[in-house]
């Protein structure tokens, strides 16, 4: 056990902790955009693994947020680009995005590109034309980065028992019963009372109509999981009708 504990100590630092560049190695610009913010990962390729030399993380302002996906993409590569080129400047490396049509951009006619798209791919050609697919799943660094004011969205407990009293869903459960055993439980560290299903080793707040939208966002914007892993999420954490059903 302890030895398993060690091997986990040792993983976890390797994982964040940067590394000195290497002039020898293989650079590769990591970038990934989502709906308000976009994400990058400066690595070097040293003994058969990718080694992180620095991250960027920019929120997009609300013009940007209406660009289309391919758009914040690119954009996501163009702010990259301009954040590492002092160290990517003069020498080849190769960027990775998970958004395939990004791939053949220098393959495309460019007077069909407007004109901020165009001159975003004029800056990034000067530096670098080698773009290459990387799946999800091994992109999951900058996934993180251009997710992380999701992650960050606070549930407040305060606001959400406030709206319990108005809640016809919440109220007809309360009345008519269900398969769960809500009660009303105290948050000490919200000092606040919310009704949660009992019913579980884990007790799960009942979330009122106007905070749903809000927990399925903040869960799916993690790591953006397909449906049924989503939902899963959601009814480990969370019961409202028809989520969190046993």
């Amino acid at each position: 056990m302890v030895h398993d504990f060690e091997d986990y100590k040792a993983s976890f630092f390797r994982a964040t902790l940067l590394a000195q560049p290497d002039s020898s190695a293989t650079f590769a610009l990591f970038t990934d955009a989502f709906d308000t913010a976009i994400g990058a990962a400066l690595q070097q390729h040293v003994c058969d693994a990718w080694q992180p030399l620095a991250f960027y993380s920019h929120k997009l302002s609300p013009t940007q947020q209406k660009c289309s996906p391919y758009d914040r993409e690119l954009l996501s590569m163009y702010e990259a680009i301009k954040y590492f080129r002092h160290m990517v400047e003069g020498r080849h490396f190769v960027i990775f995005t998970d958004h395939i049509p990004l791939t053949y951009t220098f393959q495309q006619r460019r007077d069909k590109c407007s004109l901020r798209k165009f001159c975003h791919l004029e800056f990034i050609g000067q530096l670098c034309n080698d773009f290459r697919h990387v799946s999800v799943e091994e992109n999951v660094v900058t996934d993180a980065l251009s997710r992380a004011n999701s992650a960050m969205t606070p549930l407040y407990y305060h606001a959400l028992a406030s709206s319990r009293d108005q809640d016809a869903e919440l109220q007809d459960v309360l009345k008519n019963g269900s398969a769960r055993r809500l009660e009303g439980v105290h948050i000490p560290t919200k000092d606040v009372n919310n009704y949660c299903d009992t019913s579980t080793p884990q007790t799960r707040p009942f979330i009122t109509t106007p905070f749903r939208r809000q927990v399925f966002d903040t869960l799916h914007g993690l790591s953006h999981p397909v449906a049924n892993a989503t939902v899963k999420l959601v009814s480990q954490r969370f019961v409202w009708p028809g989520v969190g059903k046993d």
